[in-house]
């Protein structure tokens, strides 16, 4: 539930997530699986968990209380076109032609949403990549300058005679 409400790409999760739920949806009933079944069997490949636990859900009150299957759509998570579509079907025949119609339809606007995100998140992940190239580039160099006064104050007191060290020189 939480992908499907996340900006930006929330809309591209349900999308593709719908696509994929009503094409094997629709091709489940038209081979004759029962409707429960066939639902149940969408919902295991539509690609997300909570309209897969939903679609379940539905399929058990199908089986229970005689749920429509129509119904299933009546929720937040399916694009408000799709609800309209397929509660406005007045029978199982079509609700099957209006799945097989919009399963296309929703993976191709999750296409165009997916290439118009990439688009946008291109330059901003660009600039991304130059400021930590950058931020590393100065936390390499920074504690180089820090250093040079000292190996500086430390070849002064090195008197240059090579040795480097504290005892004094040779009578």
């Amino acid at each position: 539930t939480m992908n499907l409400k996340l900006p930006l790409i929330g809309s591209i999760i349900t999308l593709a997530a719908t696509s994929k739920l009503f094409d094997m949806l629709s091709l489940n009933l038209q081979i004759g699986m029962g409707e429960p079944a066939a639902l149940e069997a969408a919902a295991k490949g539509c690609g997300n968990e909570a309209m897969k636990a939903h679609c379940i859900n539905h399929a058990h009150l199908m089986r229970t209380e005689g749920a429509q299957l129509k119904k299933f759509v009546d929720h937040k998570m399916f694009p408000i076109s799709a609800r309209y579509m397929i509660q406005a079907a007045p029978s199982v025949r079509q609700e099957i032609e209006i799945m097989g119609e919009l399963s296309p339809e929703f993976r191709a606007e999750a296409d165009q949403q997916v290439d118009a995100f990439q688009k946008t998140a291109e330059p901003v992940m660009t600039y991304i990549v130059y400021g930590v190239a950058g931020l590393l580039i100065v936390a390499i160099v920074t504690p180089m300058y820090a250093m040079y006064p000292a190996l500086m104050d430390f070849g002064d007191k090195a008197g240059g005679t090579g040795g480097g060290t504290d005892m004094p020189p040779m009578p």
